[in-house]
């Protein structure tokens, strides 16, 4: 009995101590969960406005730093088209000249035009035409003939149509110069042909002394003009001869006949033969140096023989000059010529694809890109020629002396070219 007692003492005092532990547990979890508790509730009440407000910051942050990344994403690629744009516009730019705008060298039908101002003296019309053609019948000859000239002169109908329709009006202003410089009606003028006024050639040949007068005076443009002196004074220009370079037609630059040279730019600067202007250097310094342009000094009055580089001579007018006035005008033409025919010279030597494509002869010079395949068919009456044509002007046949004008404007503008490279080197 004692032994069962003990046992069963035994097992309770067990189970109390197990119950003990249980509760001691109970109140130990009971008082981690008040800590927890409390810890969320500081949580909640002190660190989660932080958090919060850390947050939104972050948020702000992120959203402004996007919005700054696509504004500077766009700001880029404006950027990059607005450099495209630009290198287009300096590459455009850098073919841009003072030459182009001053001297703009064109043509107008059978016309060449300088700075929108037409050099020629008269070309047939559409009316002129259907009357030759009309006349001539229909042989194969005149029919090539009439294809020509429909080819060279179609644009006269529409442009004489105008002036004789609207004599009066402000849109036929050339037509009515002519009438004016005239002193006729414009009944009286010819439907068959269209005549330019000496107003407006005198005009362009003033263009053209300008612009060698320009070029001339270009440092190391290598451009000079050995016996003439170039005088532009507008529709009243003029040309001097040297009196001491009178006789020395044959010390003239010419160029080899037999061979074919290829010089470059360099040796061109340094050549000084045909540049007086330029002071030659010593052979050590010749090499390695251009010549300094020092433009020459002006000529004394009596050193100087003056031709008048402008005309007049129209029907019917009281201020119409004679044949000696006539003779003194062919002289400028053929001095203006021989300048021109030098210049030429020069672009040739330094540049062979810018030779004048219309061969020049005048004083036993001859220029051009064809002179090389003539040989020695030069002429020997010494007429100035350019494109096989007389560059004297006769008045009657103002449409061949038109032609060679355009010619001569036409070599002209490969030496505007040339003045173009040049200034970009």
């Amino acid at each position: 009995m004692d032994l069962a007692a003990d046992q069963i003492s035994s097992s309770s005092s067990a189970a109390d101590i197990i119950e003990a532990s249980k509760l001691s547990e109970r109140q130990h979890l009971l008082e981690e969960l008040q800590s927890i508790r409390q810890q969320r509730d500081h949580l909640r009440h002190n660190v989660f406005p932080t958090l919060h407000r850390h947050h939104d910051e972050l948020n702000f942050r992120h959203m402004t730093a996007q919005q700054s990344y696509q504004y500077a994403s766009s700001s880029l690629q404006s950027t990059r088209t607005q450099r495209i744009w630009t290198e287009k516009e300096y590459q455009q730019a850098c073919r841009w000249h003072a030459f182009n705008d001053m001297f703009f060298i064109w043509h107008r039908g059978p016309f060449g035009t300088i700075s929108g101002i037409r050099l020629g003296r008269s070309a047939v019309t559409m009316v002129g035409l259907v009357k030759k053609c009309a006349g001539s019948g229909s042989s194969a000859s005149g029919q090539s003939a009439s294809a020509t000239s429909t080819s060279m002169f179609s644009w006269g109908t529409s442009e004489h149509a105008v002036s004789s329709q609207e004599t009066n009006a402000t849109q036929s202003l050339p037509y009515t110069a002519i009438s004016n410089n005239n002193n006729m009606q414009p009944s009286n003028v010819d439907p068959e042909k269209l005549v330019v006024p000496w107003s407006e050639i005198n005009s362009a040949l003033g263009q053209i002394v300008l612009l060698l007068y320009t070029l001339q005076n270009t440092p190391f443009s290598g451009i000079s003009f050995r016996k003439y002196v170039l005088q532009p004074c507008g529709s009243f220009s003029k040309i001097g001869l040297l009196k001491g370079n009178a006789a020395q037609t044959a010390s003239s630059p010419q160029r080899p006949k037999n061979e074919r040279r290829r010089i470059t730019a360099l040796t061109a600067y340094l050549d000084t033969d045909n540049n007086p202007s330029a002071t030659k250097p010593d052979d050590s310094t010749r090499i390695h140096s251009k010549p300094i342009f020092s433009p020459r000094a002006a000529p004394l009055p009596h050193e100087v023989t003056w031709y008048n580089l402008h005309h007049y001579e129209e029907n019917g007018s009281i201020l119409s000059l004679g044949y000696y006035a006539r003779r003194n005008f062919n002289t400028a033409l053929e001095a203006l010529l021989f300048c021109i025919a030098e210049t030429c010279l020069v672009v040739e030597k330094r540049d062979m694809a810018l030779a004048a494509p219309y061969t020049m002869r005048v004083d036993g010079l001859v220029v051009g890109k064809d002179a090389y395949l003539e040989g020695s068919n030069t002429k020997s009456d010494g007429e100035a020629t350019v494109g096989g044509l007389p560059f004297s002007y006769d008045p009657g046949d103002g449409e061949r002396w038109t032609l060679a004008c355009k010619y001569l404007l036409t070599n002209l503008k490969w030496v505007m070219a040339y003045a173009v490279k040049q200034s970009s080197v």
